[in-house]
Order: structure tokens, then sequence, then C-alpha cells
């Protein structure tokens, strides 16, 4: 029990933040169902409800920002009221003349009746009561000093003597009673004072808030200082257990239905404003996170993202889903039409998933290739497992696309979206397969890196006429008027990184390989007489001399080595002196 009780302790102060926030953003859902009232209902309701939420709204930021130190004593003011009303309800609930009613009801012994009145245990009660209310609202330091088997004797003790003492006297209970009401009314004063007291330290905090924000934001920015309160917040756990919480409780309300219909109802029923897409789009980064981190434990066996990494594929995730919601304005579409419009949000958020997985086997499957020693063991085989199903699942959503789906903007970002992705996944396991053959060929292929290069330009020229093309059609569909301005955003984001960078990093690439080959050309060949004199082998690959290329510092290699040494720097594997002067 005590192993059980120091793990909810560790649990709830590793969590304390996003567990005292949290109350505040499902009050945020509580102002998002009265601004839904107010549109349904007439002028005068309206107003009452608008003042609601703006109270509400009030409360919730106010509790959303505030620091953990405001929080946890609110909560601590909150329990006291809540303790100081329970008092009250069992004062006024449990009266001595109703006991004496009842006992006189059942007996004829008015004497006896009497005496039963006074033992029947009122007393007891009100002693309760007070001790209750008295360590409830008793300042910390004064609570401290007992212990908690002193405060449960005070509990038993105190109010068995009361109750013997005021047993000797008739109506001595009523007296007590009138006694807590009095002691009861003097602790709801101190607990209005305490919040008035919060309430002034807010209110002389709020200057030096301001202040030290302006600082913040001239200092650093808005976006730093809006990052700053995201984290010491932790806004994104809060709306996400929030936005799960809404999930949960209309799945069980919908088990009727059935599992899988409770499922997508309940999905579709957690888009109804704006906190809700805002948590909706977190739990799709952690969800994207997590599968990831599955298929990197399969692929290398275990975990060996970092922190950074996570965090940015979470953000990328999200911010992508967040603005495909925003862009087709999901939180005004008919509850009937959601389905459609959430499956496509969802073939999109897919397809970038696809793509963030392939970013993550390519290298293991590149580094497979080149390390191959004729052994095909099982990290090979889960290896091109995960390559078949990022390769055979894009071509799937592909067809169902079309089947379910008229040909418009959406369907034609997702399908090139698709297609960038296989043809990918096809050319990382054809070079795969060169490395394979490679090593089982009897001849070794000398221009192997060639073609691997080929291979790799051929997919980075098709990403980037789909880009163009995307760009293009995007541009064409804005002008049409069927995009807004995040659309307008999305487009040049799009632009710049998927058209412009990839262009010009092809291109400077391209410029390198030539002027490595021409640089190349313009060195001698080595003659037969000066190879037999040197009998050496090439410091790069080391291997035997058949034919080789002489640098300017006199140095010999092969002429595939030098080229592949070309391609990276300019300077000798030997002396690093310039291998011959720049163009």
């Amino acid at each position: 029990m005590a192993v059980k009780w120091a793990a909810v302790k560790e649990f709830y102060f590793r969590n304390e933040n996003v567990i005292l926030r949290l109350p505040f953003s499902l009050c945020l859902q509580l102002a998002a169902y009265f601004v839904e009232k107010a549109k349904e209902e007439g002028e005068d309701t309206k107003t009452l409800y608008e003042t609601v939420v703006m109270f509400i709204g009030l409360v919730v930021a106010i509790g959303l920002f505030t620091h953990l130190g405001n929080l946890q004593k609110f909560y601590t003011w909150l329990i006291e009221q809540v303790i100081l009303m329970i008092a009250f309800l069992a004062v006024f609930s449990y009266l001595p003349s109703d006991a004496k009613e009842e006992i006189s009801a059942k007996s004829s012994n008015t004497e006896s009746s009497s005496f039963a009145a006074n033992m029947y245990g009122c007393s007891l009660l009100y002693a309760q009561v007070c001790i209750a209310v008295s360590v409830a609202i008793a300042p910390r330091k004064w609570a401290a000093i007992l212990s908690a088997k002193q405060t449960v004797g005070m509990f038993i003790v105190f109010p068995i003597v009361v109750h013997i003492v005021t047993s000797l006297f008739v109506g001595a209970t009523s007296i007590l009673r009138e006694i807590c009401l009095t002691y009861l009314m003097f602790a709801s004063v101190i607990q209005l004072y305490k919040a008035c007291l919060g309430v002034l330290q807010l209110l002389q905090d709020f200057p030096g808030f301001m202040k030290h924000t302006g600082r913040i934001i001239l200092t650093y920015g808005w976006l730093d200082f809006f990052m700053f309160h995201w984290k010491r917040t932790e806004l994104d756990k809060v709306l996400m257990v929030t936005w799960l919480i809404k999930f949960l409780g209309k799945f069980i309300f919908s088990l009727k239905h059935g599992v899988l219909i409770g499922i997508a109802g309940s999905f579709v029923e957690c888009f109804d404003n704006l906190q809700d897409l805002a948590g909706a789009s977190i739990v799709v980064g952690v969800a994207a996170n997590v599968a990831l981190d599955i298929i990197n434990r399969i692929l290398k066996g275990n975990v060996e993202r970092t922190m950074e990494e996570w965090h940015q594929v979470a953000w990328t995730d999200s911010i992508s889903f967040f603005l495909l919601t925003q862009q087709v304005r999901l939180t005004s579409v008919p509850k009937p039409e959601r389905h459609m419009v959430i499956a496509l949000i969802m073939f999109v958020t897919i397809s970038l998933f696809l793509q963030s997985v392939y970013e993550l086997t390519e290298p293991v499957l590149m580094s497979l290739g080149v390390t191959y020693t004729g052994v095909f063991n099982k990290k090979h085989l889960r290896t091109l497992a995960v390559c078949a199903v990022i390769l055979v699942l894009p071509g799937y959503m592909v067809l169902v696309l079309c089947q379910l789906f008229t040909f418009d903007a959406w369907l034609f970002v997702i399908i090139s979206s698709n297609l960038v992705t296989i043809v990918q996944v096809t050319g990382s396991v054809f070079t795969y397969a060169l490395f394979v053959s490679n090593f089982h060929s009897k001849s070794q292929v000398k221009d192997l890196d060639d073609y691997i290069y080929y291979i790799n330009a051929g997919s980075k020229v098709f990403e980037f006429l789909v880009a163009l093309v995307v760009l293009a059609y995007t541009v064409w569909a804005t002008l049409m008027r069927e995009w807004n301005l995040i659309g307008s955003i999305v487009i040049s984001m799009h632009a710049y990184f998927n058209v412009y960078k990839r262009a010009q990093d092809g291109w400077n690439n391209f410029l390198l390989r030539c002027s490595a080959v021409k640089r190349l050309n313009s060195l001698e060949w080595a003659t037969e007489e000066q190879l037999e004199q040197l009998n050496d082998v090439c410091c790069i690959c080391y291997e035997e001399l058949d034919s080789a290329k002489v640098t300017k510092c006199n140095h010999y290699f092969h002429s595939v080595c030098l080229r592949k040494w070309l391609y990276v720097q300019d300077k000798c594997p030997m002396c690093h002196a310039d291998i011959l002067p720049q163009d």
C-alpha cells in the first residue's frame, strides 16, 4: 500500500502542472458550449450567455497562464471552501429538535426520550465539524505542528469529551449548535478575506507582469515569448488530455451503437471549436512520434531518437494537421459531412507520416547495403519489410482516394505526395540491390557510385518536377479562389522549401560533379614505366595501381577513386595540397 501511495505521489508531482491546469481547460469547453447556446437563444438570453462566457474566459485565462504557486494556493482555498460548505450542510441537516421528535415518536417514555435526545450524537457531529474546519483553515505552519496521528486523535477524543459534557445538561446540544454556526460564520469571513487577498495580490502583480512581458518580447521576440510560456504551462499536454477526455466521454455514451461506429462518431464530434482542433493536432503529433519510435525499434532494435528529433516531428505533424483543419474550416462543416473532410485530412497526414518513415528507414537501408557481407539476417528482413509497407501503402491510398473522391486540389496534393514516396522508396531499394549484387558478382562494378548517383538524381528530379507541378496547380487553384490565406501561406512555404531549395541543392550538386569531372580530365595519366617504378597501391582504396592519374603534387590515384574524392573536396588525400588549380 505504501508503495502504491508513493507511486501516486510521484505521478502527481511529475504531472502537477498539467493536473492543476486541466480543470481550467475543461472550463474552456464549457465556455464553448455556452457560445453555441448563445447562438440559438434570443437576444435577452443571449446577453446572459455572453456574460457567462466572458467570465469563464477570464477565469480560464488566469488559470492556464498563472504561476504554479498561485494555482496551488487557489486549490488549497477551494478545498477549504468545500470543507466549509459540507460543514454548513451537516450542521443545518442534523438538528437536536429533529432527534428529539424522532426518538419521542418511537418511545412512550418522555424522560427516557429526553435523555436519548441528549445522547443522540449531534454534539459529536458539531465537535467534529469544528475540528475539521479548524484544521482546514488553519495556517500551514500551525497545521504542521500536529502529526497525522495527533490530528486523528483530536477527531476522536475531543468530540467524545464534548459529547459527555453536553449530555449532562439539558439544551446544551442546541447551544453547541449555535456556537458551531457562529464559528462557521467566522471561518467564512476568514475564507473571504483569503480570497480578497489573493485577488489583490494578482492585481498588484499584474503591472510587473506586463512590464516583464514587454521586456521579453522586445528582447527575444513574440515567438520565443510564446514558446517560453507554452513550455512553462505545458499547454500541449493540457490540450491533449482535454481532447482525450472529451473523446472518451463521447465514446462511452456512443458505445451502444458499436465500437467502430462509436469511435468514428466520437472522433467527428470532437472538432467543435479551436481548442478541439489544437488538442486533436497535438494527439496526432504524439501518435506519429509513438509510431516512429516503434518503427525505429523495429529497424535498429532500440529508440535512438533525441528529444529534439521527437519534438521536431511532433511540431511538424501537429502544425500540418492544424493548418489543414483551418484550411477547410472544419469547425463550420456540418457534422454529417465531417466524415469525408476528416478522411481527406487524415490521408494527407498519413502521407506526411509515411515520408517521415522513409526518412527514418533510408539511412538504415543504405547502411545495410554498404556493410553487406553476404549474410542476410533479420535486420535486413525487418528493414525491407518496412520498405515494402511504405511502398505498398501509398499505392493503396491512391487507389482508395481515386475511388472515393472526385479529382480536386486536395486529391492532387495527396496523390503527388504518395507518388513521391513510392519513387523514393523504389530508388532506395534499387540502390540497396546494387550493393548486394555488387558483392555477389565476380567482378566489382567500378562505376557503382555513378549508378547510385544516377538513381538518386532521377529520384530528386522526379521530386522536383512533382513539386513544380503541385506549385503550378495550387497557384491556379488560388487564382480560381478555391484556397484562402492559409492556403497561400502553405503555397509560399512549398514554393521555397520544395521547389527553390531542391532546385538550388540539385543544381549545385550537378555543378560540383561536372567541375570534378572536368578538372579530373585535365590531369595526365601515369605511364606504365611510372607505375612499374612506383610499385605502390592507391591510398584511397588500397588496391593495386593498374592505371592512375597523376596530381600536380606528384601523387598517384585511381581515376575513379580520385573522382569520388573530388566530389567531396579538392585537397590531396596524401599531402592536403590543392590537387589542381580552380577553374
